[in-house]
Order: C-alpha cells, then sequence, then structure tokens
C-alpha cells in the first residue's frame, strides 16, 4: 500500500480512520451497521418484513464471538460503538479473494473508507483474482465499483434471507490491478 491511501485516508483524518483488524468488541458494531446499511440500501429490493426481525437476527447470527475465528477476515474503520466502515473477506476461496461483505456509514461515505478498506484486501490479493457479489438494483454500489475498475459478469439469481433476487458478480483480475485502479483515483 502506498501514495494518497497508505495512511488509511486523506491527511488530517487521523489514526481512527485508519483500517485495522477487527476484535470482537467490535461485533456489535459491526453488525449493527450491516443491519442499518441493509436497511437503507435495500429498501424496495427487499421486502420490507424480511428488514425487520429476521435480518436484525440473521446478523445477529453471522456476527457472533466466532466470527473473527476465520475463513473471514474483517477489517475495520472506526473506534467503540463508532464505526465508519468494514470489508469482511475470504482470502482463501479457491477462486480468488472473496469479498463478503464492504459496508461504509452513510455518514461517513464519500471520504475514501471504501476505498481504503479495499486496497487492504487488494495488496493482501496480491496476484490473485478480487471478487464479490452485488444486487442488481443496488446502483449505487454497482457504481462505486465500476469507478474502482471492477467487471460486472451476468446476471444471476441471488438468495438474500430467502428471497431470490437478480445479482452480478463483480471481479478485478487481481488484487494489484484494483490497487493501481483505487491508488490513481486518489492521486486526482
Amino acid at each position: 500500500m502506498n501514495g494518497a491511501l497508505a495512511g488509511g485516508l486523506a491527511a488530517g483524518q487521523g489514526r481512527a480512520m485508519t483500517p485495522r483488524p477487527a476484535m470482537p468488541s467490535d461485533l456489535p458494531a459491526i453488525a449493527a451497521l450491516h443491519v442499518a446499511n441493509w436497511r437503507k440500501d435495500y429498501a424496495g429490493i427487499l421486502p420490507d418484513a424480511v428488514l425487520a426481525a429476521p435480518l436484525a437476527a440473521a446478523m445477529a447470527r453471522k456476527w457472533h464471538p466466532e466470527a473473527l475465528a476465520g475463513p473471514l477476515q474483517v477489517r475495520v474503520v472506526g473506534e467503540g460503538a463508532v464505526m465508519s466502515g468494514f470489508v469482511a473477506f475470504d482470502p482463501e476461496h479457491a477462486e480468488g479473494v472473496h469479498v463478503d461483505a464492504l459496508h461504509v456509514a452513510p455518514e461517513a461515505r464519500g471520504r475514501g473508507i471504501g476505498a481504503a478498506l479495499m486496497l487492504g484486501v487488494a495488496d493482501l490479493a496480491g496476484g490473485r483474482a478480487v471478487w464479490l457479489e452485488v444486487l442488481a438494483g443496488n446502483g449505487p454500489a454497482r457504481a462505486v465499483y465500476a469507478r474502482w475498475g471492477g467487471v460486472e459478469g451476468p446476471v444471476f439469481a441471488d438468495s438474500m434471507l430467502g428471497v431470490s433476487l437478480p445479482a452480478h458478480r463483480v471481479h478485478w483480475r487481481c488484487g494489484a490491478a484494483l490497487a493501481a485502479c483505487l491508488e490513481a483515483r486518489a492521486a486526482r
């Protein structure tokens, strides 16, 4: 990692804005951010009934204390209950580094937090592919991934909390290519 994103974010944004490995004490804030973002970003995509109690229960199960034991690795930006963003990824997936979740709090978007989190994934991936899945209806996320040089695959049916939805796989040929794109955008 080098250049404008090396220390995390733009100058003056402080140590709390530098991605770090998640700790067990971060899990409640990660779960809360995950739930809040799904409710905001997937409103009108997922049924309201699914975004209520079933979502909260699913995230409580996902972000249990053993969630940090692997294979997922989790990096966060934030301190304590103030979680600005997180990325969860599987560096051992057979098809390359799989980004399972990338979330930035709405009030923290546009500050380079998502890019800083993804740069850490890209650096770890090196010559291996990086990929994630995004709902077809999530236009803002799709636009971000396109700006970062991600290539969308064809539509496929994804299942989220028992609901079948159209989605795309987004991939980068290697972590180095993703890192180069992120660094170039940060240098502008």
